[in-house]
């Protein structure tokens, strides 16, 4: 099927087949946009529009075998058919013209696309290559800095240095004596805390096992009358161990004694 478009005679009207087919077509737009070129309207509309088109060539043949047989080409181009056509003609060479230079239009677009297209590798390894630059030269800048930082300071603390003096007023020395402890009161205490100790065990070992010296106390603890007493009578070898035994413990005593001093009261005696 041949579809011709809508022309119009000299007079600007449309022929009364290109109103109809005008209308036929808007009818199956608006059937395509609901349903499938299938559908039995659509179908039947185009089956008219391809009638209406076939009859309207036949017209066109009819007019120009009218216009040969009677009034040759001044006939035909008073045919409103043949009017018709040369607008036809005309606006089909116009779409024709504008579509080349849309086409050249789209063809320079692509192309400049596809030079886009091969340029990006380039331009990604150009950026990759100055975010390294950047990082190099950051770094330097950086460094640069602190060092400047630190020559500014280095020259500020001579410049400071150059107008202070500096001066020992009292020079270090290492001490006679330690500052802690402090060694008597500490033997003090020693000394005090080991008597009282030895004096305590000998209280706790009295009342473990007590020792009975009187017949009161004998009376107290048993609670039986008593009949009498007999005196105790050391034999010579066990009045010598009782006396060495506190002798002993006399010597022991002073000893401690003497050591206490010693370690308290020489430390003074030296420094003085």
């Amino acid at each position: 099927p041949v579809f011709l478009s809508s022309s119009m005679n000299g007079t600007g009207a449309m022929s009364p087949l290109d109103t109809r087919i005008q209308s036929l077509r808007v009818s199956m737009d608006s059937l395509l946009s609901k349903y499938t070129d299938k559908h039995p309207e659509v179908r039947q509309i185009r089956g008219l529009i391809e009638e209406l088109e076939a009859q309207k060539l036949v017209e066109y043949g009819e007019a120009i075998g009218a216009a040969a047989s009677g009034g040759g080409l001044s006939s035909l181009s008073n045919s409103p058919v043949y009017q018709g056509m040369r607008s036809m003609l005309a606006e089909a060479e116009a779409k024709e013209a504008e579509l080349e230079v849309r086409s050249a239009e789209y063809a320079n677009r692509v192309e400049q696309l596809n030079k886009k297209v091969n340029n990006i590798p380039e331009i990604e390894a150009g950026l990759k290559q100055l975010d390294r630059d950047y990082e190099v030269i950051s770094g330097q800048h950086q460094e640069l800095l602190e060092r400047r930082e630190s020559a500014r300071l280095s020259q500020d603390v001579e410049q400071n240095a150059s107008d202070v003096t500096f001066r020992v007023i009292d020079p270090p020395f290492a001490p006679r004596e330690p500052t802690e402890p402090n060694k008597p009161l500490l033997n003090s205490i020693a000394f005090a805390m080991g008597i009282f100790a030895g004096v305590g065990a000998g209280l706790v070992a009295s009342l473990i096992y007590p020792i009975i010296s009187d017949p009161r106390t004998l009376i107290n603890i048993s609670g039986l009358p008593l009949l009498g007493t007999v005196t105790a009578r050391l034999r010579p070898g066990e009045r010598r161990k009782e006396i060495l035994g506190l002798v002993s413990f006399a010597s022991c005593f002073f000893v401690l004694v003497v050591v206490f001093a010693g370690l308290s009261l020489g430390p003074i005696l030296l420094s003085s």
